[in-house]
């Protein structure tokens, strides 16, 4: 997916889907890595809703449990992976 697609997705509310921000460009891929953390931050729940799972600490079985629940009380979740 490009970055226009993305810009569009963010503009028309519909950021369903799976992200890899990759590069050298860190301002950019912080900017719109907060853009959808802002979109699901704004859910009722959003303790249930962003999920934050380090790749070197955490457990895959602990991933494919976050992958697999549905939202809570919002239309979708961020799961945030890291190292």
């Amino acid at each position: 997916m490009s970055l226009e697609v993305l810009k569009k997705r963010l503009k028309e509310n519909n950021i369903s889907g799976v992200y890899l921000f990759c590069g050298p460009e860190e301002y950019t891929k912080d900017h719109y890595a907060d853009m959808l953390r802002k979109k699901v931050d704004s859910s009722p729940l959003p303790e249930f809703n962003h999920v934050f799972f380090n790749a070197s600490s955490g457990n895959i079985t602990e991933l494919a449990d976050s992958v697999d629940a549905v939202p809570y009380m919002w239309d979708s979740k961020l799961i945030e992976i890291t190292d």
